[in-house]
């Protein structure tokens, strides 16, 4: 496939940076802008701050959880139309509440 006239911008919020680094490496950076932001208030400045095409998102993270974040950039209208992408090393979600998060069509 050609690649896009424009860069697709993904926005990684995961507070370990080697998560951050293997995308990375697995985005070619001439297709891709790729920027990291560590904890949940740094995702939801970056949301408030930019348009982004996609957010890779752990659920784990320090201060606000994915769950927190999923709450607010969807469900409060900050981004409604973002893809998420759900990223993590927890398999399960804790609860009910983060299941239904996470089963809903706002969340890919």
């Amino acid at each position: 496939s050609s690649p896009r006239a424009t860069p697709v911008r993904v926005l990684v919020g995961d507070d370990d940076p080697l998560v951050f680094k293997f995308v990375m490496s697995v985005l070619p950076p001439d297709q891709y802008i790729v920027q990291h932001a560590a904890t949940g208030a740094e995702v939801l400045r970056a949301v408030d701050a930019q348009q982004f095409d996609a957010l890779l998102l752990d659920v784990r993270m320090p201060e606000q959880s994915g769950y927190d974040i999923i709450r607010s950039v969807k469900l409060e209208g900050r981004a409604s139309a973002l893809p998420i992408l759900v990223i993590t090393n927890y398999p399960k979600p804790a609860d009910e509440r983060e299941q239904m998060l996470l089963s809903s069509p706002l969340v890919l």
